[in-house]
Order: structure tokens, then C-alpha cells, then sequence
């Protein structure tokens, strides 16, 4: 019978990837018109079936989560059609922007906000500095990755369970719209979570859609949270944050989450898989950056997450993978 419903809850998230799996072709279709299509066709036909395997697997493990009690329902209920067709509708409608930025080479964003950060990453209108951004981003990356973006976020919930109790205050780094933060809070609904980012617009974004009574929403750099008290907190985390930042600020941002860590809690980071999680993939994870900005994506891939935390001086408690993710999770001492 679990099996029957895994199997089912499977077909669910095959069904709901679908709607991205179109205006991912849509867009595709568009870019390829500019001579410059999203993915690299040789790449994608080499890939394809293992890729799909691996989505599968990912799909199932998700709804073995669910089966599980390691997340709520709630959690499954994919944006209705009738506001992705709205969403994506805007999305076109900035998309020629995003060509004629990619064929200028356009990478830098004019806001007061770091260097590293005032770029254009994946070459969206403003990179990560407006409100309009916000508005696009999550229905971007789920196209991006046809519908399996959450799923790879949940693999966050799975690996912090086992480390969370009712009350544990919990911070967490770079939260952007605050999609991950409103996962955790009602995974874990007793807990209380600190959701920060660097982007004044983007966490106006989720104060704005992604609130909850157990979330408080804080403006905070990841590489320098002296405004945050240190040692207090039972668990600090980070979603997809790692791969955006430069070699300097990453090892920073790693020092943060230790700095805020109570003594004997527990940090989690999860973001892009590296070449050493899955070297199958080496010619896919190398040529991600160069069809979309992500400047600091090829130094990311090389350098494994786990030697930064060791040299740092925790203890790593497990390093898994879904589809083309990773969670590392780690204790301080």
C-alpha cells in the first residue's frame, strides 16, 4: 500500500512539473531563435535519460517524505494554473530584456549593494535589487528546473528533522522571497525562524506573501550578521545562497552561521550540487554558467562545501543529494 502511494504521489509531481516543462519549451523555443538556446543541445541529448531517472528518483523520495510525516500537505499544492499563466505572462513580457541583455553581456546592476551582489544573476531584470524581480523569480526557477525546485528544497526538512525540537530557534541566511522560510515554518510549525537577506526588496517581497506568525523577517548580510546576536540559535541554514557568492564571501557567510550557532547546534546548507556529488554530470554543471550569469558558479562546483565546514572546524553530520541538489548538515562543537 506505501508503496502504491508513493507511487501515485509521484505521478502528482509529474503532473503539477508539467505547466513548467511547456514554458520552459517556450522560452527555449525563443532563446534558440536568437541563436542561443537554454540548454546546450548536444548536452541535453547525451543527458536526457539519466536526468529524468534522476527526477524520478528525486519525486519519489519527496513523496516518501510526505508519506513519512516529514511534511505537511500543504507543502504539495503547486501555484494555480491561473496565476503561473499570469506570472509567466509577465515573465515574456521581460524576456526580451533578458536576450538583449545576454547578447550585450550585460552583467552589472547600478544599487548600492556589494559588488559581488549587484549583478544580473541568470541575467533577470535587476538581478536580485527590485521588487519586480521578486515578483518573477520563484515561477523562474521552478521553469529552470521544470517543476522540481521545491522538492529539491525540501530535502532541507528531511535533513533538519532529526534536529529540531517544538521550540528550537532557527536563523536563516539569504531567504529571499521567503518561499524556504515559509516551508521550514510550517514544517515546523513550534519553532520560531529569523528569515534574512541582504535585499531590502526582496524581503519586502516576503514580508509581503510569504508571512507567518512564526517567521520574523530581518535585514541582514550573510557575510557579516553583527546584527544578530552570536550563539544563540539551534539551528542556522541556507538555501541555494552558496553558488551566487564569491570564494571570499562563501567562507565568510559559513564563519556567520557558525558565529550565530549555539554550541552543539546544528547548520545545514543546501544549494547546487558539486562536481565530486555527482561527477556524471561535470559537463552539465560547467556549462550551467555559461548560459546563465552565475559568475561564481564554476569556482562553487569545484570546491567542495564539505572541506570549507571541515577547515572551519565542525563536524559534518551527513552530505546527501536529490536530482541536481545538495544538503550538507553540521554540528558545532
Amino acid at each position: 500500500m506505501e508503496k502504491l502511494l508513493n507511487a501515485a504521489n509521484t505521478a502528482k509531481l509529474w503532473a503539477d512539473s508539467i505547466p513548467y516543462m511547456l514554458q520552459f519549451r517556450v522560452l527555449n523555443t525563443i532563446s534558440s531563435v536568437t541563436g542561443e538556446p537554454l540548454r546546450n543541445p548536444q548536452h541535453f541529448k547525451k543527458y536526457a535519460p539519466k536526468l529524468l531517472k534522476d527526477l524520478n528518483k528525486a519525486f519519489y523520495e519527496d513523496s516518501k517524505d510526505l508519506h513519512e510525516g516529514l511534511y505537511p500537505l500543504e507543502l504539495r499544492k503547486p501555484i494555480e494554473i491561473k496565476k503561473q499563466l499570469s506570472g509567466f505572462k509577465n515573465i515574456l513580457f521581460d524576456y526580451p530584456k533578458v536576450l538583449k541583455r545576454k547578447k550585450k553581456k550585460e552583467t552589472k546592476v547600478d544599487s548600492n549593494y556589494p559588488d559581488y551582489f549587484s549583478r544580473t544573476f541568470h541575467f533577470q531584470t535587476d538581478g536580485y535589487t527590485s521588487k519586480e524581480s521578486a515578483d518573477l523569480y520563484d515561477q523562474q526557477v521552478e521553469i529552470l528546473f521544470t517543476g522540481s525546485a521545491n522538492v529539491m528544497r525540501r530535502l532541507l526538512i528531511k535533513e533538519l528533522t532529526p534536529f529540531i525540537d517544538q521550540n528550537s530557534k532557527i536563523l536563516e541566511q539569504a531567504c529571499g522571497t521567503g518561499i524556504s522560510s515559509l516551508m521550514m515554518a510550517k514544517a515546523f510549525k513550534k519553532s520560531h525562524i529569523t528569515a534574512t537577506d541582504l535585499s531590502h526588496e526582496y524581503l519586502e517581497y516576503a514580508n509581503e506573501y510569504n508571512k507567518l506568525n512564526n517567521i520574523s523577517y530581518l535585514h541582514s548580510d550573510a557575510t557579516n550578521m553583527d546584527n544578530i546576536d552570536d550563539a544563540q540559535f539551534d539551528v542556522v541554514y541556507s538555501v541555494f545562497l552558496h553558488h551566487e557568492l564569491p570564494s571570499k564571501q562563501r567562507k565568510l557567510a559559513i564563519e556567520e552561521m557558525i558565529r550565530k550557532l549555539k554550541p552543539g547546534g546544528y547548520g545545514a546548507i543546501l544549494d547546487s550540487a558539486q562536481i565530486h556529488d555527482v561527477p556524471h554530470y561535470e559537463d552539465i554543471l560547467l556549462e550551467f554558467p555559461k548560459r546563465y550569469h552565475e559568475p561564481f558558479y564554476t569556482n562553487y562546483v569545484k570546491n567542495p562545501l564539505e572541506d570549507i565546514l571541515r577547515e572551519s572546524g565542525v563536524t559534518i553530520i551527513n552530505s546527501s543529494t536529490r536530482f541536481l541538489s545538495k544538503c550538507v548538515v553540521f554540528k558545532k562543537l
